[in-house]
């Protein structure tokens, strides 16, 4: 029964009615315990890729203890820009030359999980002060609050944990079902669902910058306490869903599904749409950077999901502009394209 409940949340794409279970909860809480390390956060040596904003994708690669990377987004905390691709964005990464995507991606060294308009951080943050684990939240500045119509605002908020050690060589492979682990665990111990579109390893996250006139967002800062044993909990979910506990590393789920990433990406560009003229070189540009340095496809390849793209739009662009927003994605997006056509 228990593993039917699991198997449940992890295959929905929303909170379950009843979610969280008081079952999975409980299990939820007894493989939390079993994934708190022995490891300080303090003198653990973490890793991240920071870059200037959305579409700059040269990043600089940090090296430097927990706390460092909490004054990180104290700094950003301070910074107020127009536009909310201009906020700094970080990974707790590592990556071939610096360029993100997926195939690039070398070791991990934290977990971030977000909370999309279900649930309030106070339940879980009291569950990790109470188990002693190290800890990073963020939240938006309406979070919770009356809207503009007299509704509730979106809840939104952001918690970063360090990890015991880096996931890195084979267990890079399994990233994506510790991940599902680790939301379902953390989300039943709080009450409250993460994001499961957040999974891929070079996944990039906003910092802490406030946007136009709206008030900084809140954060805690980096919590003292001991690094969190990702493997622990995949462990745990393994056993729970009767998987084969693996001898070393991390166990791969039997429900695991890579897909064919050239249909992932004709997908992605389905759900992007078309283009209106002034906007087509920066939608093109979107999708060639998330066909090549998320999806990992190459060139030719996305170019080709590109063309058919492109001809779906009322007034397509030139080929060579496709090229050239292309060409500009694999360079690391370095130039934002923002010319109408």
């Amino acid at each position: 029964m228990l593993a039917d409940l699991y198997h449940a949340a992890a295959k929905a794409t929303a909170p379950p009615p009843d979610w969280p279970a008081q079952e999975l909860a409980k299990w939820a809480s007894a493989a939390l315990a079993t994934a708190v390390s022995t490891n300080e956060a303090a003198w653990t040596e973490l890793q991240w890729t920071r870059w200037p904003n959305l579409y700059d994708l040269n990043g600089s690669l940090h090296e430097a203890p927990w706390d460092c990377l909490g004054w990180w987004f104290v700094e950003t905390q301070a910074q107020r820009v127009a536009d909310k691709r201009d906020v700094p964005v970080w990974s707790p990464g590592r990556f071939e030359g610096n360029r993100r995507s997926d195939r690039a991606t070398l070791a991990l060294y934290a977990l971030v999980l977000d909370c999309d308009d279900y649930g309030d951080w106070t339940a879980l943050l009291t569950a990790l002060n109470g188990a002693g684990l190290a800890y990073l939240a963020h939240r938006s500045p309406s979070h919770g609050l009356p809207s503009k119509d007299g509704g509730r605002a979106a809840v939104k908020w952001r918690l970063v944990l360090p990890l015991a050690r880096p996931v890195v060589g084979p267990d890079l492979a399994h990233w994506r079902d510790a991940y599902r682990a680790a939301r379902l665990v953390f989300g039943a111990v709080g009450g409250c669902w993460f994001d499961h579109t957040t999974h891929n390893a070079s996944r990039m996250w906003f910092a802490t910058a406030a946007v136009g006139d709206t008030p900084a967002r809140e954060l805690v800062y980096p919590i003292a306490g001991h690094t969190l044993g990702l493997g622990n909990l995949l462990h745990a979910a393994s056993q729970l869903a009767r998987v084969q506990r693996p001898s070393a590393g991390f166990a791969p789920s039997a429900s695991r599904r890579a897909g064919d990433p050239t249909e992932r990406g004709r997908r992605y560009l389905a759900k992007m749409g078309s283009a209106a003229v002034g906007e087509r070189n920066a939608t093109a540009f979107r999708g060639a950077a998330w066909l090549v340095n998320d999806l990992g496809l190459a060139p030719s390849e996305a170019l080709a999901l590109l063309v058919d793209w492109n001809a779906a739009n009322a007034d397509p662009l030139p080929e060579r502009e496709l090229q050239a927003c292309l060409a500009s994605a694999c360079r690391g997006g370095t130039h934002r394209p923002t010319t109408a056509v």
